[in-house]
């Protein structure tokens, strides 16, 4: 009888031990141990400047003793919880094997983003090799100061689906949350009252960007320079609107921070000509702002100079069925030349000013860009969208739309058209 008590109770610990491994998750099969975001020299960076490339990758190991077949996902997404970025790897990997699977972006404007570092075995069932890692990062202007730009995030904004803003109490990042959350955060001590959100006063404004290399460079060209503060940019300018006048314009967006400059000289209250972004410090060391046709360097007048316009030709199919691909052709010229390797940033939104589809890339010799998408099955009914095009080459940006229409076939799955 003693023998047979022993028996029952380690069968019972067998039978118990095997249910609670059934009911616990899987081990990791490759975990990734950790993360790396690096700039493009390969150092570890925790604020990333706009325009500047990035890698991310994560340190990898196949835990098992059989082959397996990895998919590396990395997706990234804007505080309004919107992708903006999504690369993937695929390999398989060798028994005990480690890998480094490496992604690259170059974000191309400010604020604060979030990134998901996926391991998977199929992109269709999600399924899951290791746990997600997640970081979350900030975007701003180089050149300027992380702190400050950081409490400038502190006001409030629009959130979607219902969710609300919480700011940390520190003020370093806004997100969104639904109201119940939002209620349990401010108990925790983790946010703070919606109505002590407060936008940076006009003095803040003017002082956190004095440092600026573009206003530094103004206010060195023009002592007399003045400043003021409107909706959503400072201006800053000096001159006489009866002769030569200069007028550089700082745009701010939804978080306050620096989105794009832009410069301007004027002549007797006509405007002749502008100055691309990243030329303004350099160009402001040369030049005299004068009237069209001559500019002045370095005290040598060049009388007549001839300056054209920038010009932005677009071509495209203006219906297009859900499901096929769409082909944006843009070509930059000036004038009879092609401008090569001109900066093209092209966002395809809706009416209600949604992104759809973000493309940033440079024109070849030719002047040209051919941007091809795949329209998504998820349009099902007639409808109009704009393709912004931004173009900025070494003096000059311009921007131009192109509308076009999305539609399904009556009969196809979940198309709301109805046919004659």
């Amino acid at each position: 009888m003693k023998y047979l008590v022993i028996f029952l109770i380690l069968i019972g610990f067998a039978v118990t031990s095997q249910a609670f491994a059934i009911g616990s998750p899987p081990p990791e099969r490759v975990p990734a141990t950790s993360y790396h975001i690096l700039d493009a020299v390969g150092n570890s960076v925790d604020v990333i400047n706009v325009g500047k490339q990035i890698t991310l990758s994560v340190d990898l190991a196949n835990a098992q003793e059989k082959e397996q077949f990895v998919i590396y996902l990395v997706e990234i997404y804007d505080y309004k919880e919107v992708k903006v970025y999504s690369g993937t790897i695929e390999g398989t990997l060798e028994p005990q094997m480690s890998f480094s699977p490496t992604v690259s972006w170059i974000p191309e404007k400010t604020g604060y983003y979030s990134v998901k570092f996926r391991i998977l075995e199929d992109l269709k069932t999600q399924s899951a090799l290791s746990p997600d890692l997640n970081v979350e990062f900030h975007v701003i202007r180089e050149g300027l100061d992380a702190t400050k730009t950081r409490q400038w995030l502190y006001q409030e904004r629009e959130c979607p689906n219902g969710k609300e803003v919480a700011t940390k109490y520190d003020k370093s990042k806004n997100v969104c949350v639904f109201p119940n959350t939002l209620q349990k955060l401010i108990e925790r001590g983790w946010t703070i009252s919606q109505s002590n959100i407060l936008i940076p006063d006009n003095a803040t404004l003017i002082e956190d960007y004095k440092d600026a290399p573009e206003v530094k460079a103004f206010y060195t060209k023009y002592e007399d320079a003045k400043v003021e503060v409107r909706d959503d940019y400072l201006s800053y300018f000096a001159g006489s609107e009866d002769e030569s006048h200069v007028r550089m314009n700082l745009f701010f967006n939804e978080n306050y921070e620096l989105d794009h400059i832009d410069f301007h000289c004027y002549f007797q209250r006509e405007h002749q000509f502008e100055l691309a972004q990243e030329d303004i410090t350099t160009s402001l060391e040369k030049y005299e702002c004068k009237k069209y046709g001559t500019i002045e360097f370095s005290g040598i007048v060049k009388p007549e100079l001839e300056i054209n316009s920038l010009e932005i030709k677009i071509q495209g199919e203006k219906q297009v069925r859900r499901g096929t691909t769409h082909t944006i052709e843009i070509q930059v010229v000036r004038g009879d030349n092609p401008i090569e390797d001109a900066q093209v940033f092209l966002d395809i939104e809706d009416y209600g000013e949604n992104i759809v589809k973000e493309f940033y890339g440079h024109t070849n010799s030719q002047g040209y860009l051919i941007f091809s998408w795949e329209i998504p099955q998820r349009f099902n009914d007639i409808e109009t969208l704009l393709a912004i095009v931004d173009v900025t080459d070494n003096n000059s940006a311009k921007t131009e739309v192109f509308k076009f229409q999305v539609y399904c076939l009556p009969g196809e799955k979940d198309c709301k058209v109805e046919g004659n």
